[in-house]
């Protein structure tokens, strides 16, 4: 077990940017070569290697024939496209035919990977990647959410690069303190509340709905207390109320359970709709997603209460709708 600047495969060079910073790397045993691999539309020969980066965690790299500057991760297909733990695995077999379903972009898929190290500062623990796709994104050091970034060029190009290349643009983007690159590995950590307060403040933004509409849910007393319940606005008539803790999580019909809810429902759509449009000229593509993401899936939830919360939500509410309204409306959409 070691850890090096380069480690050597049998011809297999796995850069220091492609496992984890201050990761105890193990191999497996030498390199396979695997014939007939389908690359680019050419039959291909490729090395095959494990490459033990954690205590329970193991990556599978391969590299094609002619690419001797690149090499690939096999990951997850589909949204996330993590890379796939092969720990357990012991047959060479096993992970033969998982390169070659990856390489063909049956059930797995591929990426590079890159973990940066600027100078003068400490190694990232968020590793970059670049899925087949062209999409270049952030993780995060264990793998559970990522962002996209724009990539410096158009995605059918970008995939033409080699690995240093790569490696080396990265780093200058990240020295660069105000390139999309940054901003998205920060948005990366940035909570929910903290992404939509720099999105959504003001008046009549998705940060105002979103807070008229619970409380709405904590002061409606149609909604029995103790369980989670969500209220999915669409703006339309795909509007979804449901029971979260109900294991079939079926949708209940809004106006038949709650009136109020209904009428509420009504004049936040007329109020708020159209939402304002982002603040920015050109949004960086981390946050066109995440305004995509919040603008077709507005969500409030509400759980348990006491009676003092239920109490303050009513009065929060009907103090907003004064002003908009008349007092009878008022007292018609808050009749209790």
């Amino acid at each position: 077990m070691f850890r090096a600047k380069l480690l050597v495969m049998s011809e297999f060079w796995l850069a220091e940017w492609e496992v984890p910073p201050n990761a105890v790397v193990e191999l497996s045993a030498p390199a396979e070569v695997l014939g007939g691999l389908e690359w680019h539309g050419e039959k291909v020969d490729a090395k095959v290697r494990r490459v033990k980066v954690g205590p329970k965690t193991a990556w599978l790299f391969f590299q094609p024939q002619r690419e001797n500057e690149s090499n690939y991760l096999v990951v997850e297909s589909g949204y996330f496209s993590r890379p796939i733990n092969a720990h357990s695995w012991e047959a060479t077999a096993k992970g033969a035919r998982v390169v070659r379903l990856a390489a063909e972009g049956h059930q797995f898929s591929c990426a590079r990977i890159f973990f940066l190290q600027s100078p003068e500062e400490e190694p990232l623990r968020e590793p970059v990647m670049l899925w087949r796709s062209g999409e270049m994104v952030w993780f995060d050091a264990d793998f559970q959410n990522h962002v996209r970034f724009q990539p410096p060029t158009r995605a059918s190009k970008i995939s033409d690069w080699d690995s240093p290349r790569l490696y080396r643009w990265l780093i200058k983007e990240w020295q660069n303190l105000d390139s999309e690159l940054r901003f998205a590995h920060q948005w990366l950590d940035w909570s929910e509340e903290e992404r939509r307060e720099l999105l959504y403040r003001g008046s009549g933004g998705l940060n105002e709905l979103i807070q008229v509409m619970e409380w709405a849910l904590r002061c409606d007393p149609h909604i029995p207390n103790g369980g989670t319940y969500s209220w999915y606005l669409e703006g339309g008539s795909e509007d979804r109320f449901r029971d979260e803790d109900n294991e079939i999580h079926h949708d209940i019909d809004i106006h038949s359970f709650s009136p109020q809810l209904w009428a509420l429902r009504e004049f936040f759509i007329v109020h708020f709709f159209p939402l304002p449009a982002l603040p920015m000229v050109k949004p960086p593509l981390c946050v066109q997603d995440f305004d995509e993401l919040r603008r077709s899936h507005i969500v409030a939830r509400v759980e348990k209460r006491t009676a003092r919360e239920r109490f303050e939500a009513a009065s929060k509410l009907r103090q907003w709708l004064r002003g908009k309204v008349s007092e009878a409306e008022v007292e018609r959409l808050l009749p209790f």
